[in-house]
């Protein structure tokens, strides 16, 4: 494979990557929304799981509601979640300094590095601690 190559897969990696960490980290993202809430009766993390057992019924509900805990549990285990945000953001910084003449032409690109930056950086750092406060 030529450079050119290796560095568009590498450029679709840290674009894909962020995504599925985002998206594993969803119920990390609800229970911190559910641990600030004061009033915990409406509050994110109970109109899911009742939207969840709602649509699939409460034994496939439930099931699903497990499967996405054993996934934010696995991220959140042993501080993967900030393994993975520092390995993301090095890849992300890598992407960048090789293309640093090619970014005038994508702003949407550097828009999107900065927001999913923001989202794993709080997922890292403020809604894991919260998720295992509320299991423990």
């Amino acid at each position: 494979m030529n450079k050119l190559k290796i560095v568009k897969s590498i450029e679709l990696l840290s674009i894909i990557a962020p995504i599925i960490y985002i998206i594993c980290n969803f119920e990390t993202i609800l229970i911190f929304s559910y641990w600030d809430n004061k009033d915990n009766k409406e509050h994110l993390w109970l109109l899911f799981q009742q939207s969840i057992k709602r649509n699939f019924g409460d034994e496939k509900g439930n099931a699903c509601i497990n499967i996405i805990n054993h996934i934010s549990w696995w991220f959140v285990e042993n501080n993967k979640n900030i393994i993975f945000f520092i390995c993301i953001m090095i890849l992300t910084a890598f992407c960048i300094y090789v293309n640093r003449n090619n970014l005038t032409n994508r702003p949407i690109l550097m828009v999107f590095y900065v927001l999913t930056f923001l989202v794993m950086f709080f997922i890292a750092f403020f809604a894991t601690p919260k998720f295992i406060e509320y299991y423990f």
